[in-house]
C-alpha cells in the first residue's frame, strides 16, 4: 500500500468515526479501488510486452530508426546551430 492507499484509509476511518460511513462501506470502497488499481497495472504489463515484442521483432528484421531517417527524401541531414555568445542581454 502506498501514500495514496494510506490516504485514502485515513480519510475513510475519519468517515466511519464521524458516522457519515460504515465499516462495511469503507472495506467495499478499499477492495473497489484495490480492484481498479490492479487491473490499470495489469493493462500497463500487457501493454510493455507488446511493445517489447515489437521492438524485438524490429530488431530481428535489421529495421532501425536510423535506417529509416537516412532514406527519407528531401533530407540534408542534420543542421548546425547558431554559435551561442557568452553576454547576457
Amino acid at each position: 500500500m502506498g501514500i495514496g492507499g494510506l490516504i485514502v484509509l485515513w480519510m475513510g476511518s475519519r468517515e466511519v468515526v464521524g458516522g457519515r460511513m460504515t465499516v462495511g462501506e469503507l472495506v467495499a470502497f478499499n477492495t473497489y479501488l484495490n480492484d481498479a488499481v490492479v487491473a490499470d497495472d495489469r493493462v500497463r504489463l500487457v501493454t510493455n510486452l507488446i511493445q517489447r515484442g515489437m521492438a524485438r521483432e524490429a530488431d530481428a528484421r535489421g529495421v532501425s530508426m536510423r535506417s529509416q531517417v537516412s532514406r527519407m527524401p528531401g533530407t540534408r541531414g542534420p543542421s548546425r546551430l547558431p554559435a551561442q555568445s557568452n553576454s547576457v542581454t
